[in-house]
C-alpha cells in the first residue's frame, strides 16, 4: 500500500442490535469493511439490510434503543466502537470524543435534507455553526468560508442565499447545501446516505459529480450508501453488497459487475432494466427480506436463492476470496470446507447452548434470591402482627382478671351498702306512714 492510499477505516465483526417490544432486532451481524484514503466505497442493498445503521454506529448516532453489541471500528488507528462501554464516565468520554470527530474528521450527508436542515434557522446560521465550533474562527471568517462552499457546490448568489430559509430552496439545492455543510471542515471521511434519493436524473448526475470532485480535491475518502447500482458504477472504486445485516460480497467495481459470484448480487444485476429493441419482462428476486428479529442458523439468503442446498439452511457459509479485493460468502464456493465448518459451528452452538443454560441458571438463582429478600420483610411483618395480637390478648385477659378480682374484693361492701339501703327505705316508709296514722286519730276524735 502506497503513501497516498494508506488505511483510513477498518471495521471488524461489527454487530448492532435494537431493543423493541417485539424482541431484539439484529440489524447488523458481524460486518467487515476496509477503506483506504482517496477511495470511494459504495454500500449497496435493499431497504432494511443494515447499510445506514452500520454507518450511524460508526458516527455514534444510533437511536436510544440501538446498541453496538460487538466489534471494532478503527479510524486512523483510533478505536471508535462503543461496544463494551459500561460506566457512565466511559460513555460520556466516548461521546465527547465522537462529537469532536463528527463534522471535523468525519462528515455525513443525511438521506432527507428537510430532516437535517432546521426549518426555522437561516442557511447561513446552519452553515457557520460547525465551522465556528471546530475551526475556532470568528463569525465573519465562518461566513466567508460558507459563501465559498456554496459557490463550490453550484449555489448561485451565495451571499443572498445565506439569508434564506430551507423552504426557499428546491430539493436539489438543499442536497447541495447539506454536502457543502458536510465538506465545510474538510473531513477525511465523507459518508453520503442516499445522496440522490428523490432527485431527478439531471440533478443526480450533478450531485454525484460534486461528491467525486470534492473528495478528489481534498484527498479524502467517501462511503456512499445506495440501492442504485448505477450510482456506484459511476462513482465508486469498491463495492460492498449487504443483505440481512451481512456483507455477502465485496470487491472492485469491475469485479462486482463482471465477475459476480453471490446469487444475491447476480439477482440485483439481473433486475436492472436494460432498454433496447428486445424487451424482456423485468426480472426480480422472489420472496421477501429476512426477519431480523430471528437469527438464522444458515445463510440469510437461502429462502430466496434458486441454488440453495440443504446445508445453506442449517449452517453459515464462510468467506471465499477470489482476489485481494474480491470475496463472497456463499456455500457454492466453500463446499470442500463443509466438514470443518459444520464441526466448528456445532461446537459453537453447543458452547452457546451451555452459556445460555448457565445464564438461565444464574437468572433463576438471582430471582430466587431476590424473592427471598422480598419475603423477609413480609415474614417480619407477620411476626410483628402476631406479637401485637398476643400482647392485646394478654392485656384483655389481665383487665378481665383485675375486674373479677375487684368484684370479689368489693362483695362485702356491696352487701353492707344493700343492707343500709334497705334500712333507709324502711325508715322512710315509716316516716311516710306517721302522718297517715295521725290523720286517722284526728278523724276518730272529730267523730
Amino acid at each position: 500500500m502506497d503513501a497516498l492510499h494508506r488505511e483510513l477505516l477498518r471495521i471488524r465483526n461489527l454487530t448492532v442490535d435494537f431493543s423493541t417490544k417485539q424482541g431484539t432486532v439484529h440489524a447488523v451481524r458481524g460486518i467487515n469493511l476496509d477503506l483506504n484514503t482517496r477511495e470511494i466505497l459504495g454500500i449497496v442493498g435493499e431497504s432494511g439490510s443494515g447499510k445506514s445503521v452500520s454507518m450511524l454506529a460508526l458516527m455514534n448516532l444510533l437511536a436510544a434503543n440501538g446498541t453496538v453489541t460487538g466489534g471494532s471500528i478503527r479510524f486512523e488507528g483510533e478505536e471508535l466502537s462503543a461496544a463494551g462501554l459500561q460506566s457512565k464516565k466511559e460513555k460520556k468520554a466516548h461521546e465527547k470524543r465522537m462529537s469532536e470527530l463528527r463534522g471535523k474528521d468525519i462528515g455525513m450527508v443525511f438521506q432527507d435534507p428537510m430532516t437535517y436542515l432546521n426549518p426555522v434557522l437561516k442557511i447561513g446560521t446552519q452553515m457557520t455553526e460547525g465551522l465556528r465550533r471546530h475551526l475556532k474562527c470568528s463569525r465573519a471568517e465562518a461566513e466567508q468560508r460558507a459563501v465559498r462552499l456554496l459557490q463550490q457546490v453550484g449555489i448561485s448568489s451565495p451571499e443572498k442565499r445565506m439569508k434564506q430559509y430551507p423552504y426557499e430552496f428546491s430539493g436539489g439545492m438543499r442536497q447541495r447545501i447539506i454536502i457543502a455543510a458536510a465538506l465545510a471542515c474538510e473531513p477525511k471521511l465523507l459518508i453520503a446516505d442516499e445522496p440522490t434519493t428523490a432527485l431527478d436524473v439531471t440533478i443526480q448526475a450533478q450531485i454525484l459529480n460534486l461528491i467525486e470532485k470534492s473528495v478528489k480535491e481534498m484527498g479524502a475518502s467517501a462511503i456512499v450508501i445506495t440501492h442504485d447500482l448505477g450510482v456506484v458504477a459511476e462513482l465508486c472504486d469498491k463495492i460492498a453488497i449487504m443483505y440481512g445485516g451481512e456483507i455477502v460480497e465485496y470487491g472492485t467495481v469491475e469485479e462486482i459487475f463482471h465477475e459476480t459470484k453471490h446469487p444475491y448480487t447476480k439477482g440485483l444485476l439481473a433486475s436492472i432494466a436494460r432498454p433496447g429493441e428486445h424487451r424482456e419482462p423485468l426480472r426480480y428476486i422472489p420472496g421477501t427480506p429476512p426477519n431480523l428479529l430471528r437469527r438464522s442458523d444458515g445463510c440469510t439468503f437461502c429462502s430466496r436463492c434458486g441454488q440453495a442446498m440443504k446445508i445453506c439452511r442449517e449452517y453459515r457459509p464462510c468467506e471465499t476470496r477470489f482476489s485481494e479485493e474480491h470475496g463472497a460468502t456463499c456455500w457454492l464456493y466453500c463446499k470442500e470446507k463443509a466438514p470443518e465448518l459444520v464441526a466448528a459451528q456445532e461446537r459453537e452452538r453447543e458452547t452457546k447452548a451451555a452459556e445460555a443454560q448457565e445464564r438461565e441458571r444464574k437468572t433463576k438463582a438471582a430471582e430466587a434470591q431476590e424473592q427471598r429478600r422480598e419475603m423477609k420483610p413480609v415474614a417480619a411483618q407477620t411476626r410483628e402482627r402476631e406479637a401485637r395480637a398476643a400482647t392485646v390478648q394478654e392485656r384483655e385477659k389481665e383487665t378481665r382478671a383485675a375486674a373479677a378480682q375487684e368484684r370479689e374484693m368489693d362483695k362485702p361492701a356491696v352487701q353492707e351498702r344493700e343492707k343500709a339501703a334497705k334500712t333507709a327505705a324502711a325508715q322512710e316508709q315509716r316516716r311516710e306512714m306517721k302522718p297517715a296514722a295521725a290523720q286517722n286519730r284526728e278523724r276518730q276524735v272529730s267523730a
